[in-house]
């Protein structure tokens, strides 16, 4: 065998050799390319779903706070109704008649003895035990506080 020949048959094997392994590197560089894509894109899905799960509390947050401004609204413009219709009850008492209404008063709850003062369309009953504030203002304060309920009801139902 000659010198040449073994050198010829060392480089082809080197290049068979080499072959195999560039082979085999290009196989576990797509393996390689294929699993970080496939990382990439979970990766990509998590995120776009994370993305989506934000948005729909930021939006869910948003229509949730829309609801409670709302609600706050109608609850104030039917606070001004019923202040409203309390005043106007006011106005037709008075306009009605005041004068029959201290008399009623005076008759009810005045005792011998007593100092009857009137006082903004009623009256104060005092003695040196106590005063008895019957004004038409405390008068309608607790008509309101037991009816309010019943009136906001019958109203808003």
């Amino acid at each position: 065998m000659n010198e040449q020949y073994l050198l010829d048959r060392i480089i082809k094997d080197a290049k068979a050799e080499a072959k195999k392994i560039i082979s085999l590197a290009k196989e576990n560089a797509a393996g390689n390319i294929a699993y970080a894509k496939q990382q990439a894109e979970q990766k990509i899905t998590q995120a776009q779903t994370a993305a989506q799960k934000v948005t729909q509390r930021d939006i869910d947050t948003a229509q949730a706070a829309a609801d409670i401004k709302n609600r706050i609204e109608m609850l104030n413009k039917k606070h001004e109704i019923v202040n409203q219709l309390f005043d106007d009850v006011k106005k037709e008492i008075i306009k009605a008649n005041s004068t029959q209404l201290v008399t009623s008063l005076k008759k009810k709850y005045a005792r011998p003895g007593d100092t009857v003062t009137l006082h903004d369309g009623g009256i104060v009953i005092a003695n040196q035990n106590y005063e008895l504030r019957l004004t038409l203002d405390e008068l309608l304060s607790a008509l309101r506080t037991d009816i309010e309920a019943e009136v906001t009801r019958i109203l808003f139902a």
